[in-house]
């Protein structure tokens, strides 16, 4: 973006204010960190329960054809 011949360059204020080592940017981070692990922890958990779903689908076709009527 140029004005008046002069070039900004568009960054948050928050980023602009803290430094990487900021007591405050270190709680943003380790919230943050910690909100994603809990994330994951519930997609593992959906993972888990699709995976064993899946089997159990797979052995039921396994089957032979007349045991499934």
């Amino acid at each position: 973006m140029a004005i008046d011949g002069s070039k900004f360059k568009a960054i948050s204020h928050r980023d602009r204010k803290e430094t990487p080592s900021s007591p405050r940017q270190v709680t943003r981070l380790k919230d943050r960190t910690g909100t994603l692990k809990q994330e994951m922890r519930r997609l593992r958990a959906i993972k888990v329960r699709m995976d064993a779903f899946q089997l159990r689908q797979t052995r039921m076709d396994c089957g032979p054809p007349l045991a499934r009527m």
